[in-house]
């Protein structure tokens, strides 16, 4: 039911319900040895003999390799850690959301998207079936 000039079918791409994922790899990036901080604020970052220093607001954490999940302030978590400024930044942006009506969700049984358009970097209309049902 969807027509184009042209298109690339990828029958692999699917969805995933990515609270669980991100659970699966915590659960098995601790059992490796790692640790997890949640609800906690870095306030600083300090490298010194190869080794990083992470004051939040509630202790200080010192580890050799730092993995920033950071979400909308991972630029600015970034940044603690850098003698020179980078240049990166996170670009905020708001979607519009619809729900098609259940009786026609059978018009899209795959994941559709448009041609990137590199001068405006989202993801532009696209149809997504979720992972409780509805698209």
């Amino acid at each position: 039911y969807c027509a184009g000039v042209a298109a690339i079918h990828v029958p692999q791409t699917g969805i995933v319900d990515y609270k669980v994922v991100a659970k699966a790899y915590g659960r098995k990036f601790e059992s490796l040895g790692g640790s997890i901080f949640l609800g906690t604020k870095v306030q600083g970052i300090k490298k010194l003999n190869h080794i990083n220093y992470i004051q939040t607001d509630g202790q200080e954490y010192a580890c050799k390799l730092l993995v920033n999940c950071a979400g909308l302030y991972s630029d600015k978590v970034a940044q603690m850690h850098q003698d020179e400024p980078l240049d990166v930044k996170i670009i905020p942006f708001r979607g519009e959301y619809y729900k098609i009506k259940k009786e026609r969700e059978y018009l899209v049984r795959n994941l559709i998207y448009p041609v990137p358009d590199p001068n405006f970097p989202f993801l532009g209309v696209h149809f997504t079936r979720m992972m409780k049902g509805g698209v």
